[in-house]
C-alpha cells in the first residue's frame, strides 16, 4: 500500500508531554500497589510506559492488516490465571491515525499461541470510547489450567484456530 504508514513507539511519562496515564483506573492502581508490595517502596514519581501504534492507511480495494508480534525466548504460561486484563487507549486527537472513515472498522486483535494453534480476541476500535483508557478483559475457562477464553469486554469476540493447548504459550 503505497503511502500507508505504521509506527510503533514507546510513550512515557518522562519524555512525552502528551502521554495520558491510565492511573485512576482501579485495576491499574491495584496493579501498581501489588508491584510496590513486591519490590518495596518506589519514588513518588514513577516512569510509566506504553506502546503506541500509529497508523495511516490509504483507501484500498481490500482490507489492510498491521501485525505487531511479540515472541519470547521461553514460553510464557498464564493458564493458571482466571482473567487477563490490559488497557487500550483510543486517541481521537492523533494526527497520524485520525478517526476518519478510512480508519473506521479497525479492530484490535490480541492473539496467543503458535502461528497455527491460537486463541484470539477481536474488539472493534469503534466500540472503545475516545481519549480514555479502556480495560480489556479475557476470562480464561477451565480448571486448574485454562483451556478456553471468553470475552468480558463489550463487543469482544473470541475465536480459536487449530488446537490451542496453552492459550498463552509461545512455541
Amino acid at each position: 500500500m503505497t503511502g500507508s504508514t505504521i509506527t510503533a513507539v514507546a510513550k512515557n511519562t518522562e519524555d512525552d508531554a502528551d502521554y495520558v496515564s491510565p492511573a485512576g483506573n482501579p485495576d491499574f492502581d491495584d496493579l501498581n500497589q501489588i508491584n510496590t508490595a513486591l519490590t518495596g517502596p518506589t519514588p513518588t514519581k514513577r516512569k510509566e510506559q506504553s506502546l503506541a501504534l500509529q497508523y495511516g492507511f490509504h483507501l484500498t480495494t481490500g482490507p489492510a492488516t498491521v501485525t505487531a508480534k511479540s515472541a519470547t525466548v521461553s514460553p510464557m504460561d498464564f493458564t493458571p490465571y482466571s482473567t487477563l486484563k490490559f488497557f487500550v487507549y483510543k486517541n481521537s486527537k492523533s494526527t497520524v491515525s485520525p478517526l476518519t472513515p478510512s480508519t473506521q472498522g479497525t479492530n484490535f486483535i490480541f492473539r496467543a499461541g503458535s502461528d497455527t494453534d491460537y486463541w484470539q480476541l477481536k474488539i472493534p476500535i469503534d466500540n472503545l470510547p475516545p481519549d480514555t483508557w479502556s480495560e480489556i478483559t479475557i476470562n480464561q475457562m477451565g480448571s486448574p489450567r485454562a483451556n478456553g477464553w471468553s470475552s468480558a469486554s463489550f463487543g469482544g469476540v473470541v475465536t480459536s484456530t487449530g488446537r490451542p493447548i496453552c492459550p498463552l504459550s509461545h512455541n
